[in-house]
């Protein structure tokens, strides 16, 4: 089942278990409020039947139009109270027998009027016998609205028990069905972002939940798959991989750092990088951390490194963050051994500086002919001057 369906379900069974029980309530509140006013109605009917008892017992001639006042009052009271009268707020009875009593004792009260019942003795005789059916009608009044109240309070106290227990079986079911398979998913969701991948999530049933912890389970072979082919790929490359936490503390060494390096994997992971750089350079790698914790990536930046052998070889380490649950983490450097290349470099320098040492040479020797040359060419335009100068002597001579 669904996790909607199980949530509509609770809600349905948690509003019949609390609605019946105050439906239930209301209505017997209605016909408890009935009741008062009925009663209400008959102590009023009471008050005009001691009104005509004080009226036929005080005088000794009746006072027709007083006792026929009274009578009317009576008569109006109970005829409203067995038809109903929403005028004056009087409900009809709703008990046949209630209507059968009232009935006969209007045809009682009729019997006032008549001419035969002229004398007090006998008025009398009938006003005692509507004040017991009066009485009698109260009476049964009064326990039927006792008895309702009884009902009212069981219906009270079990509605309050089918609240207690809604509250209880639905925090019983919601909790074996969503609040505890959601904290194991919870758990195992937090044990996956904290890096472990063996974690499996179970779920029996086939629902939302099984289907996150499906899903859960699909991205767990996923990172397994792709850390798998980043480990295959990181051993197969031919740079140095080394991955770094934030201490500088060496977390993962590829093969081609092993072999570059000579070291085995247990002498460098769990080992801090400084332990294997010469201590005046330490500040380098508190450079490249700094800029790693800013999440900059690093790149070309030189790094002088003792091998296994004893010898310091300079590496060029380029570095990117690693970032978990938004967080920096650590980094990830490709190394590349640059000993060899500065060497070449400081040959071809060294072989520059040669040729320019050379070439300043040359440019001086050439500079030397040259004047040689010019000197030369000046020293034969004199001979040529002397003799020339000989010459003229000579034919003077």
């Amino acid at each position: 089942m669904s996790i909607r369906r199980i949530i509509v379900s609770t809600l349905i069974v948690l509003t019949i278990l609390i609605f019946t029980p105050l439906l239930t309530g209301l209505h017997f509140l209605k016909h408890l409020d009935d009741d008062t006013k009925r009663i209400d109605v008959l102590t009023r009917a009471r008050y005009h039947l001691d009104r005509l008892f004080h009226l036929t017992l005080s005088t000794r001639v009746l006072l027709a139009g007083t006792i026929s006042e009274e009578t009317e009052s009576l008569a109006s009271l109970l005829e409203g109270l067995r038809d109903g009268d929403t005028e004056r707020g009087i409900p009809q009875v709703d008990d046949p027998s209630f209507k059968e009593s009232l009935s006969r004792i209007l045809k009682r009260l009729e019997d006032i009027e008549a001419p035969t019942t002229a004398q007090g003795r006998e008025t009398v005789a009938l006003l005692f016998e509507i004040s017991t059916s009066l009485n009698d009608l109260l009476l049964k009044l009064e326990d039927r609205s006792s008895t309702r109240i009884r009902h009212f309070y069981t219906i009270l106290i079990l509605f309050t028990v089918a609240i207690l227990l809604s509250v209880l079986g639905s925090t019983f079911f919601l909790s074996r069905r969503i609040i505890q398979p959601l904290g194991e998913l919870t758990g195992g969701l937090k044990s996956l972002l904290s890096g472990n991948l063996d974690i499996r999530l179970r779920w029996d049933y086939h629902d939302e939940f099984g289907s996150i912890a499906k899903s859960c389970n699909r991205i767990v072979d996923c990172l397994k798959d792709s850390e798998a082919r980043y480990v295959d790929l990181t051993r197969t490359i031919p740079d140095s991989v080394i991955d770094l936490g934030m201490d500088g503390t060496i977390r993962y060494v590829n093969e081609a750092t092993l072999t570059m390096t000579g070291y085995g994997e247990g002498d460098l992971v769990g080992r801090n990088l400084k332990d294997f750089v010469p201590q005046d350079h330490h500040y380098k790698i508190d450079e490249l951390m700094g800029c790693i914790n800013s999440g900059s990536a690093v790149k070309n930046h030189e790094l002088p490194f003792v091998f296994r052998d004893g010898r310091t070889n300079t590496l060029e380490l380029s570095a990117v963050p690693v970032r978990k649950e938004g967080g920096i983490i650590g980094c990830r450097c490709v190394a590349r051994n640059i000993e060899e290349r500065k060497r070449i470099m400081e040959e071809l320098e060294h072989a520059r500086m040669e040729a320019e040492r050379t070439s300043e040479k040359l440019k001086k020797t050439i500079k030397d002919l040259e004047e040689f040359a010019i000197l030369a060419v000046r020293r034969e335009l004199k001979m040529k001057e002397i003799r020339e100068g000989f010459k003229r002597l000579r034919e003077k001579t």
